[in-house]
């Protein structure tokens, strides 16, 4: 099940999500998750990024829907580079 089916669904607590859970509810692989975070493309405000492994992570709800809202519009930009790319776009253009 991914965020945009279970965003409406996740009620406004301070409820803690482990990395497992942030996973299942977005879909993404744990390595994108971590680049995302090390690179701070993702910035987390419930705990300081402390360097070094072993470290667990945990997100608040805000954070989750924050991850989600990102995941959709990668997806997204993804869809529309595919389309420029089968030249679906350049057809539309001249048509």
């Amino acid at each position: 099940m991914t965020v945009m089916e279970r965003q409406p669904n996740i009620e406004q607590t301070d409820r803690m999500y482990t990395t497992a859970e942030v996973l299942e509810l977005t879909g993404i692989s744990f390595r994108v998750l971590d680049y995302w975070l090390r690179t701070e493309v993702i910035v987390l405000c419930s705990q300081p990024n402390k360097p070094g492994s072993g470290m667990r992570r945990l997100y608040t709800t805000a954070e989750v829907e924050a991850i989600g809202q990102l995941v959709r519009r990668y997806k997204a930009a993804l869809d529309e580079l595919e389309t420029i790319r089968s030249g679906r776009a350049w057809a539309e253009v001249a048509a």
